[in-house]
């Protein structure tokens, strides 16, 4: 985790796993809640496999963030095409909202791991323009000492 977008896109990874774990066991025990999962047997399977590719992504693993974008929009990618193709309606939004927000984490998951590993975060210091040019590189004579003292 080198910037706060690695950060971020990790916590929100990990948060809607928390929402999609609480949707998928107050599902399975039929408790009334305005979010349902499709699927409750593919859920469970997708919140193990997500499990693993938050650890990966918290790692920098690029094969971690493939699988994730794969498996949400294999899971989650038919549910919107169907709401939004059936009409959407008042009671359909927010299962179309939290669909396409699974989505568009993972995407940015994806991206953000991928641009992380692309672009090099470089300590230079302000001055370093003015020492980058061989002009300014100390050199050494034949009467230089070479010995590298260290005080103990």
């Amino acid at each position: 985790m080198k910037s706060i977008g690695d950060f971020l896109c990790g916590i929100f990874m990990t948060m809607y796993w928390i929402f999609r774990l609480l949707v998928t066991a107050l599902s399975y025990l039929q408790i009334e809640f305005p979010f349902v999962c499709t699927n409750t047997n593919a859920e469970i399977l997708l919140l193990f496999l997500t499990l693993i590719c938050i650890v990966c992504v918290f790692k920098r693993v690029t094969i971690g963030g493939i699988i994730y974008f794969i498996a949400y929009c294999a899971y989650f990618g038919p549910d919107l095409y169907n709401k939004i193709q059936a009409g959407i309606t008042q009671d359909s939004m927010s299962t179309i909202i939290v669909d396409f927000l699974a989505i568009i984490l993972a995407l940015a998951v994806l991206l953000n791991i991928i641009l992380s590993k692309t672009i090099r975060i470089t300590n230079k210091k302000d001055t370093d323009w003015f020492y980058e040019g061989e002009k300014y590189d100390r050199e050494l004579d034949e009467r230089a000492d070479k010995n590298n003292y260290r005080i103990y």
